[in-house]
C-alpha cells in the first residue's frame, strides 16, 4: 500500500467526520508496515471515541455510544480467500470491539486515584471525584447497551468498593456505585440471580 493511499484517507479541510484524523491514518501506516502492535494501532484509531466518552457533555453520551454500537455492528469486508480459523462465524468482524474494553481499562485504572487523593486539595479531589462518578456513569452505560466489551462484574466490583472496600472514600464510591445501580440495576439484578460475582 503506498504512502500515498494512507493521506488520501486524511480530511483535507480537517472536517473528520469526512475522512480520518491525520493521527488516525499515522497509525494504521504504522500498523500496515508492521511498526507498531494491533493494541497500539488500536488505541490511536479508538483512543478519541473513548476520550469523547469521558469529555463529551453528558447529553451527548447516547449519540457516542450508539456510535460504538454502529462500529461493532459493520459487517467484515470482503475476505473471501482471506478468511482464517479466527475469522468470526456471525459476519462480524467488530463484534464487541475486540480490545475496547482493555483500552478503557488501561486508560481508566480503578484504583490511580486512591494513589494521588491524599495529596489533593480541595479543588481538585472534587475535579477528581467528578472523574470518577463520570467513569463508573460510562461504564454502566456501554454495559446497558452491550458495548466496548466491559464486563458487568465492573458494576459488582464498583458496588463491593463502596461498601466493602478497607480503604473506602465514601464520597467517591458511594456516588460511583449509585450511577451503577441507577444505570444498570436490572442488569444487575439480572446477573445477580444467575449468579454472576465480582
Amino acid at each position: 500500500m503506498s504512502e500515498a493511499w494512507f493521506e488520501e484517507q486524511i480530511a483535507p479541510d480537517g472536517a473528520e467526520e469526512d475522512d480520518c484524523h491525520p493521527d488516525e491514518a499515522k497509525a494504521l501506516e504504522a500498523y500496515y508496515h508492521q511498526k507498531t502492535e494491533p493494541t497500539a494501532a488500536a488505541k490511536a484509531i479508538t483512543g478519541p471515541i473513548a476520550n469523547a466518552l469521558m469529555q463529551f457533555p453528558e447529553s451527548q453520551v447516547p449519540a457516542l455510544i450508539q456510535l460504538i454500537d454502529t462500529i461493532q455492528n459493520l459487517p467484515n469486508p470482503d475476505l473471501t480467500g482471506k478468511t482464517t480459523p479466527e475469522t468470526p462465524v456471525d459476519g462480524f468482524l467488530w463484534r464487541g470491539l475486540p480490545g475496547f474494553g482493555h483500552m478503557w481499562a488501561d486508560g481508566h485504572k480503578r484504583d490511580d486515584w486512591r494513589r494521588t487523593l491524599a495529596a489533593e486539595n480541595f479543588e481538585s479531589r472534587a475535579k477528581m471525584r467528578s472523574t470518577h462518578v463520570r467513569k463508573a456513569e460510562i461504564e454502566a452505560r456501554l454495559v446497558v447497551a452491550e458495548v466496548g466489551g466491559i464486563p458487568l462484574h465492573w458494576g459488582y466490583d464498583c458496588i463491593a468498593d463502596a461498601l466493602e472496600h478497607r480503604d473506602a472514600v465514601p464520597d467517591f464510591e458511594v456516588p460511583a456505585a449509585a450511577r451503577w445501580i441507577t444505570i444498570a440495576g436490572d442488569r444487575l439484578y439480572v446477573g445477580a440471580v444467575n449468579g454472576i460475582e465480582s
